[in-house]
């Protein structure tokens, strides 16, 4: 039974009948007490579940004093044993308020950090506020110290719930603990949570609540409060953009050698926003950025060093600068070296890093990784080839959504490679393909539209396809003119680069000898559109 409809129940059973569903709905929408103790909603339906509601509140037409209900519902949670005596108040008070009987709840003041010295003594040991409890003991005090209202206390509880660290994996419940922590004016908390809010994660994204919290952290002077409403004022969200505001808030941090603030200045610069585009200047302030522990600006470092973009290029110094931003688990880094080190070209060339990396993005879930892993297990490369799971792959990244898996499906099933031949089945995915605007899955669907392969043969549905334009340098009738004469010769120096790496695979002589036909039939197919005709 749902929290409302229990709660209904037992105004009802208690004579409070002028009480509607409707008004309590909004009482409870309007009220977060229900989710300020993880366990409350919990608690709260076993109160009403075992119908002790009208002992404790009485029954009849006449309503109890507030006073002496909430004073028996706060006995009976205290006596569960799952809050403390303050905490127990609070829901009493928060139920109190649902049931009508007060129009007010006052949230319990959190003590003061050195209170516990000072007044009384607290045996559990809390660890620092910068570090995790370590030991199931230290969790547990600190959950105690948490629902006695300790801030520090319940900052710990929040991030340990939207990790999964010593309590169960619950984003919701997480951004609840910094939510009671927050309201107390621990800045913190308020820039955590607000957090939280720009990233939509345990609850709804909302960048108006980010760019409060977060400028209430940055009134007391908190970096990260300020970098935070830095970022939101060059962005935009949640507020008008203003990359003066942003410049003044990112200083404010970098004084305090924040590598949040520092990255912030960099960005502005690097784009030109608000000041004169200055690549050198956003390379100094990356550096700094990256010497205060920024994953973000040791992959912008990365970037920089390869296109040569405010520093002389150094393949060797990207390479050290993305491997930081990849091991603190930077998925662009993470692609960024697999292509480096998979890249024929490239004088830093390692096969076992470039699997290494490319599996390291695709645990992230990554589509384009996916796709390049394929590639490398169709082809061997860093890796026993493995037809099965390059399949898996290609179709993994597919079903995301990636253009190139799609097409490289496509081709398996065109030549039958690790499938059946399957020329329909070709035909499906490359056009899936082609309509995402991926150019080579285009030629390739004009190829087939053009020779009758795995598609009713319609000169006119190839020329179409021949003279869309993605814009990506991979479509169009110039390119196209120019890749017929190519296009096999490739497939023939392909197979000369297998052999050469002692792999005896490759596209046979039939296949390249198709494709020269197909070629030449699309000549004929362009040629035929001379007169405009469609």
């Amino acid at each position: 039974m749902k929290l409302h409809d229990a709660l209904q129940r037992l105004c009802r059973e208690s004579g409070y009948i002028a009480l509607q569903k409707k008004t309590l709905l909004d009482q409870l929408d309007g009220l977060d007490a229900f989710g300020e103790i993880p366990e409350m909603r919990d608690v709260m339906r076993e109160f009403v579940s075992q119908k002790c509601g009208k002992e404790l509140c009485g029954r009849g037409k006449d309503k109890p004093s507030y006073p002496a209900c909430a004073e028996r519902i706060s006995r009976a949670l205290a006596a569960k044993g799952h809050f403390s005596k303050e905490l127990a108040r609070y829901a009493a008070d928060s139920a109190c308020f649902a049931l009508g009987l007060t129009d007010s709840v006052t949230v319990p003041a959190a003590p003061e950090p050195s209170s516990a010295g000072a007044g009384e003594s607290h045996d559990e040991a809390l660890p620092p506020a910068d570090r995790m409890p370590e030991t199931a003991e230290e969790a547990e005090n600190c959950r105690k110290l948490a629902e006695r209202g300790d801030v520090h206390a319940q900052l710990l509880m929040g991030s340990m719930c939207l990790i999964g660290h010593f309590a169960d994996y619950d984003p919701e419940a997480g951004a609840v603990w910094y939510r009671m922590a927050a309201r107390k004016g621990f800045a913190p908390a308020m820039s955590s949570l607000a957090g939280l809010y720009v990233s939509g994660f345990g609850v709804r994204q909302d960048y108006g609540e980010a760019f409060r919290w977060y400028q209430k952290a940055a009134e007391q002077g908190f970096a990260a409060g300020e970098s935070g409403l830095g970022e939101l004022y060059r962005s935009g969200h949640g507020t008008a953009q203003n990359f003066s505001e942003a410049m003044k808030w990112f200083r404010k941090a970098a004084e305090q050698e924040s590598a949040e603030g520092e990255f912030g200045i960099a960005c502005l610069y690097l784009l030109g926003q608000g000041v004169r585009r200055d690549e050198k200047k956003a390379f100094s302030w990356l550096m700094k950025s990256a010497g205060h522990g920024s994953s973000d600006a040791a992959d912008c470092l990365g970037d920089m060093y390869v296109s040569g973009r405010g520093v002389t290029k150094n393949l060797e110094e990207a390479v050290k600068w993305y491997r930081k931003a990849a091991e603190d688990g930077i998925l662009p880094a993470q692609k960024s070296l697999a292509r480096i080190y998979s890249d024929k070209d490239s004088p830093l060339r390692d096969d076992g890093e470039a699997l290494k990396w490319c599996r390291e993005a695709v645990s992230q879930g990554d589509a384009e990784a996916e796709n390049t892993l394929a590639f490398m297990y169709e082809r061997g490369t860093g890796v026993s080839k493995d037809l099965g799971e390059a399949l898996s792959l290609y179709r993994d990244a597919a079903d995301q959504g990636n253009a190139e898996a799609m097409a490289n499906l496509g081709r398996l099933y065109f030549f039958g490679t690790g499938v059946p031949e399957d020329h329909e089945e070709s035909a499906k995915w490359y056009r899936k393909a082609a309509e995402r605007g991926f150019g080579p899955a285009r030629l390739a669907l004009a190829m087939m539209y053009s020779t009758g392969n795995g598609v009713r043969k319609d000169p006119a549905e190839a020329r179409k396809w021949l003279r869309a334009d993605a814009g990506d340098g991979f479509s169009g009738p110039e390119f196209y003119s120019r890749f017929f004469d190519s296009f096999a010769d490739v497939l023939v120096r392909n197979n000369q680069e297998l052999r050469q790496d002692g792999q005896e695979d490759g596209e046979s002589p039939d296949s390249i000898e198709v494709l020269r036909r197909m070629s030449a039939m699309l000549r004929e197919a362009m040629a035929g559109d001379s007169g405009g005709k469609s």
